[in-house]
């Protein structure tokens, strides 16, 4: 994010924060934000209540929490399970060459069908997060159960339906709970859970498949998945958002989310990704290379062209709910958020998916040891949320800890430039670390610059 005149004075002091819970549309601050960070709430009948911002009991408040940070570490543990699996995959189907459409079917699901939650989250957070569970789980299952290396494609593709959902609902619900200066700590608390799952997907994930067998890592996370989504939506339902445009009915609300915005959008991104991948991970019926004159790879980028600037259109001269508002864009917080987290994520989801591949393929080690030269990373995911959240509650700045943070994540990337086959025992465990603790501290405070800017702008995008 662009540091602006703001970073004079601490950005998220209580003189300046804006209201950002249930009702963040209105203009007029929350008493919440006014008090110091550890002092419960005092109500209109002067009794005490807890601090969160939809007066939910401290004990529903807290279980509502560990149900969300929980299939966040759910997410994550899927995540570095799949990388630590995908060489006895491709070994048991025999289709080696496919195990890379295992990551690039569940993202590309991610990337296509996240911008939908955050509509769906304005008619119901409870049922937007319904939806993304029983995607994520549906397609677990089908992955435990697969036949075939195509249908174990299917399958992540249908859990990425979800999976992308799991986290976004999970991040909206909390901006409901807890005021901006408080969620630099809470979406720490987020990112640990996040790390532990990270941490463990890698060995528990290549523990189970060296003794019961790969399916085994996805059959233990269905059971958990339904804890959990039973968790949010019990202790949720005081959560609610107002209809803005009045309709009432299922079919009124529904009548708000920019369809013809959201099918575009699956048209421009999901071609140009196949493209890529097709490119990158596909062998041609004969067995060669495809080239970027083949017939399949420039087809895909003409209509990746077409639905994007036919998406353009749309969102800034027809949809009036667009999914994606362009005017975000043209600010320069949201903007450098989008371009941060793009790198960030681009560099984190290539450390994830192929260090376990380098050690299993190259240094020809178990699955469970290749997984385990993830810990340092997601271990450092942990300590950073953890400091960057204390800093940021503590201080109100979080410019120069961003600034910082990158540059551990650029320094990991530098590092793993330098791996080969004499690399050192004790390298192969420690340069992966700082990216870990960097990825965490850009993840906590763009979002905080992100909701500090949108909110700054008094009734955000609508």
């Amino acid at each position: 994010m662009v540091r602006g005149n703001g970073e004079r004075q601490p950005l998220l002091s209580s003189r300046d924060s804006p209201s950002d819970g249930p009702n963040s549309c209105e203009t007029s601050a929350s008493p919440a934000l006014h008090e110091s960070p550890n002092v419960s709430r005092t109500g209109p009948d002067g009794v005490k209540r807890h601090y969160n911002l939809a007066n939910l009991p401290a004990s529903r408040f807290w279980l509502l929490c560990f149900s969300i940070w929980t299939c966040t570490f759910l997410s994550a543990l899927d995540g570095t399970i799949i990388a630590t699996l995908l060489t006895p995959i491709g070994s048991s189907f025999n289709a080696s060459t496919q195990t890379s459409w295992l990551g690039t079917s569940y993202l590309l699901s991610v990337c296509v069908f996240t911008p939908i939650y955050g509509r769906l989250s304005d008619i119901s957070r409870r049922i937007a997060h319904l939806i993304a569970i029983t995607f994520f789980t549906v397609g677990t299952i089908g992955c435990a159960a697969a036949p075939s290396m195509n249908s174990l494609i299917l399958a992540r593709g249908i859990a990425g339906v979800g999976g992308g959902g799991i986290n976004t609902v999970g991040v909206i619900i909390m901006t409901d709970l807890v005021d901006l200066r408080r969620r630099g700590m809470f979406q720490g608390y987020a990112n640990i859970f996040f790390g532990l799952g990270a941490a463990l997907g890698g060995p528990v994930g290549g523990m189970i498949s060296d003794t019961i067998g790969w399916r085994g890592a996805f059959w233990i996370q269905p059971p958990l998945l339904i804890l959990a989504g039973v968790g949010v939506w019990v202790n949720s339902s005081k959560i609610k958002r107002t209809n803005k445009n009045g309709e009432e009915g299922w079919v009124g609300k529904l009548k708000q989310i920019d369809w013809a915005g959201l099918i575009l959008l699956i048209v421009g991104v999901g071609s140009l990704l196949l493209a890529m991948s097709f490119k990158t991970s596909s062998t041609t019926s004969t067995g060669g290379e495809y080239k970027w004159q083949d017939p399949l790879i420039y087809g895909l980028l003409i209509t990746s062209l077409i639905g994007t600037i036919t998406f353009i259109a749309v969102e800034k001269y027809i949809s009036n709910q667009p999914i994606l508002p362009l005017s975000l864009l043209t600010r320069r917080t949201p903007l450098g958020v989008a371009i941060s987290n793009f790198f960030m994520t681009l560099s984190q989801f290539s450390l994830l998916y192929n260090v376990p591949l380098y050690f299993s393929t190259v240094h020809l080690k178990s699955s469970s040891v290749s997984g385990a030269h993830l810990l340092p990373n997601s271990i450092m995911i942990c300590f950073g949320s953890l400091f960057v959240g204390y800093i940021m509650r503590r201080t109100g700045r979080y410019w120069y800890l961003t600034l910082a943070c990158g540059g551990l994540i650029v320094l990991t990337c530098g590092l793993l430039c330098t791996w080969g086959e004499g690399m050192s025992g004790w390298a192969s465990w420690i340069e992966v670390a700082p990216g870990g603790f960097g990825y965490a501290g850009v993840l906590t405070t763009s979002l905080v610059a992100l909701m500090s800017d949108v909110t700054r702008e008094g009734k955000g995008e609508q």
